[in-house]
């Protein structure tokens, strides 16, 4: 009897010491439940106990950094200024390298229904500047006495996009 517990608290140490190594990720947030790459879904993901917050960036006219997934408005989440629906043979007209940060924060991207994320909570989002979301995911960690999580940006570049969706990789740099 006596090994049995032993044994099982030797498992519960190795259990526990593994599962503050493992580096749980948030990919653009809580994608999954919430808009993604916002700060809400970035909030949402650390209550989740996140410690690494996966999100992508771009880069705007006024060369200020963006949270998204591509450097244009998907047609999956978001909605233009106006309300209309951003369509699949519209949306790279919509283009973020070409527009000023104040243009693209008008954008929703968290009330339209998102086809592979049907559960996803829907709310009035835009898309943040990635200094307002560190920020913002600092003081709400603090506040909440959660550990400070750890950031993997990540800026998508390919050679045919160079100055027409992102500036050239030189550049960003």
């Amino acid at each position: 009897m006596r090994k049995i517990i032993l044994l099982v608290a030797i498992l519960i140490t190795v259990l526990q010491t593994m599962a503050q190594k493992f580096d749980l990720q948030g990919n653009r947030g809580a994608r999954g439940i919430m808009p993604e790459n916002t700060i809400p879904g970035m909030l949402r993901a650390l209550d989740l106990g996140v410690n690494t917050l996966n999100m992508n960036v771009v880069i705007s006219k006024d060369k200020k950094v963006v949270l998204s997934q591509e450097p244009y408005f998907n047609f999956e989440i978001s909605t233009s200024p106006d309300g209309k629906p951003i369509t699949l043979k519209n949306q790279k007209s919509y283009n973020m390298y070409k527009m000023d940060y104040a243009d693209i924060k008008k954008f929703d991207v968290g009330s339209k229904v998102h086809s592979r994320f049907p559960y996803q909570e829907k709310m009035q989002a835009y898309k943040p500047l990635l200094e307002e979301t560190i920020d913002s995911v600092e003081s709400y960690a603090k506040k909440k006495k959660l550990p400070k999580p750890n950031f993997s940006i990540e800026t998508k570049t390919i050679p045919k996009g160079d100055n027409e969706f992102h500036p050239e990789p030189s550049r960003i740099c």
